[in-house]
Order: structure tokens, then sequence, then C-alpha cells
């Protein structure tokens, strides 16, 4: 399906019936990646699931390159689609997009489900000494065609051959720390993480467990950043249960 929304085209699925769960995708990402936990879903609940602007499917646009741009941008789907009563669920960026509009007002869901959740910033003065030198060496020293292997291995998301948008992006929404943000947010809020999640750790989980009051945090085992796939059936009767 596709909708026009603030003169962008986005690409949406909508599927199932019953209670809503509004899904927004992570970093490079599409409405693919919940697929596995749709098919868990879809016969308790309404499931839709957006591409974001400038990904998968949807619009590529500079329009949209900030977290309160998208956290605009996705109130403008939910209005354009006349959505009342909604949970949102995201997963990686998606989560840091749903913490930044709820703890802002911007994003009304009657829920939250957060899964592998982004945008908890280290501070450790080493870890960020560590991340510059990496940096640097990369961009003056490193041949073009082992920067790839070698920004995947000091963890970074950045990819050298993205486009002028995605490298936009990466610089505004992926280095934005929603801490502050959590705090604010006051509806019930269930977080979901692998204890084997070397993209957003356990910390991280942990943390928003703490800033965000009603929440509840679950732990799954050997699980890495993709467990709403590798274990979509763990995570939709956690997703079932919370929403009941």
């Amino acid at each position: 399906m596709q909708v026009v929304v603030n003169d962008t085209l986005v690409n949406y699925t909508d599927t199932g019936s019953g209670p809503i769960l509004l899904c927004v995708h992570g970093w490079m990402h599409d409405v693919s990646s919940y697929a596995q936990l749709t098919e868990q879903l879809k016969a308790d609940f309404r499931i839709i699931s957006l591409d974001l602007p400038n990904f998968g499917a949807s619009q590529m646009t500079d329009k949209v390159e900030t977290v309160e741009e998208y956290a605009h941008f996705l109130q403008a789907f939910v209005n354009k689609l006349g959505l009342k009563d909604y949970s949102l669920v995201g997963h990686s960026m998606g989560c840091q997009i749903g913490i930044y509009g709820v703890g802002n007002g911007i994003l009304s869901p009657d829920k939250l489900v957060l899964i592998s959740a982004a945008g908890i910033r280290s501070h450790r003065k080493s870890y960020k000494k560590a991340l510059k030198y990496a940096s640097v060496a990369l961009r003056n020293f490193v041949p073009k065609k082992y920067k790839k292997k070698f920004y995947k291995m000091i963890g970074s998301d950045y990819n050298p051959d993205f486009s002028k948008v995605h490298k936009a992006i990466i610089s505004k929404v992926l280095s934005a720390d929603i801490q502050a943000d959590a705090k604010k947010i006051n509806i019930p809020t269930l977080i979901i993480n692998g204890n084997a999640d070397h993209e957003t750790p356990l910390w991280m989980a942990e943390t928003l467990n703490r800033e965000i009051s009603h929440s509840t945090l679950e732990i799954i085992k050997n699980g890495d950043h993709w467990i709403h796939q590798k274990h979509a059936d763990v995570v939709a009767n956690s997703i079932r249960i919370f929403i009941s």
C-alpha cells in the first residue's frame, strides 16, 4: 500500500484485525523487518508497518533527516490513516524515534514497545576518544576498499557508500541521545532486549528501564539485535500479554 504524507510517498503494510500495532523499523531496514512478528500476531492485532522516508520503498527526501522530523512525520502518518487508539512498536532506530516522539508529546500511543532500542549514547571518555581516533584513521589512512570492514569492526553503522541523505541521517539521528526524553514518558512501556546484543547492548535497555516509569524489561537469553525475527514467537507472546 502507498499513501502521500506531507508530499512524501510512503510505502506501508496493513494486515490483521484487532488492537492496532504501529511498527517502526530500524536503521537501513524496512517493513520486511517485521515479517516474522506480523505472522505471529496478525490473528490478534491489526499490524501497520511503514517504510520511513528515505528507507525501503518510501520516497527519498531531504525534508526528514532528524529524530524530531521523523517523529512529526510519524504523527502525520497516524493522522493520515485516521488512527485513534494504537500501540507503537519500534526496533532499534524506530525506538529512538518513538521515545523522542512520546517523550516530547508529538506521538500519543496507548502503549510503547521497545525492541533492541537505540539512542542511549555512551558518555565514557575513553570509549568516545577511541572512536574519535578510529574515525580519523579511517578517513585519512585507510584505503576506501577496506573502510567498510573497519567501520563494522568498531561497531559503526556508517558506510562510505551511503547516499548523501543517509550520511546526513546517520549524523543527525544515530548520534542523538534520547535518554532525557525517556524520562518524560509516562505510558506503559515494554522493553525487550537480547543479552547477546552487540549493536544495542543490554546496558542500554537497563538504562531505559530505569529512566521510563511504568516500564518493564524482558531479557531474551542468547538473543542478538534481531530478536523480533529470530525469536519472533517469544517476542510476540510478550507483546500479546503486554497489550492485553
